[in-house]
């Protein structure tokens, strides 16, 4: 009478199959990671332009006794103001560039160590 179990070229067998199938697993995997983390990083720069878009335009319509300024501090956008306390409006930024008609918002995020995704962004001022 024969034993029952699994012969080793039965296991041998399925050992082949998982060491082919694991490593595709892992590479849709991580591309699945890769394309939600940009997805994310991409909602919050959609986000954070709307934001610094309103408040520019409240800025440039205002009186101007405020005088506020925009700077970047650490990894977010921060506005200025003598009236009242600092706002952080913006996070991810990499640089603030003023441009004739507007400004240039750099959004830079880390995705996995030595890849980072950037986004430059052009938002339109009106003149007061």
């Amino acid at each position: 009478m024969r034993s029952r179990g699994f012969t080793a070229v039965e296991l041998l067998i399925v050992i082949s199959i998982a060491a082919i199938l694991l490593p595709i697993v892992y590479s849709i995997a991580a591309r699945y990671e890769d394309e939600v983390a940009v997805a994310r990083f991409q909602l919050d720069v959609a986000d954070a332009v709307r934001t610094v878009s309103e408040e520019l335009r409240t800025d440039a319509r205002g009186d101007g006794a405020c005088d506020p300024k925009y700077v970047v501090r650490g990894r977010a956008l921060v506005r200025t103001s003598t009236c009242g306390p600092d706002r952080a409006l913006a996070r991810w930024v990499h640089a603030l560039e003023p441009t004739p008609g507007g400004v240039n918002l750099v959004f830079a995020r880390p995705l996995r160590p030595h890849h980072e995704r950037r986004v430059s962004v052009f938002i339109p001022v009106e003149a007061p």
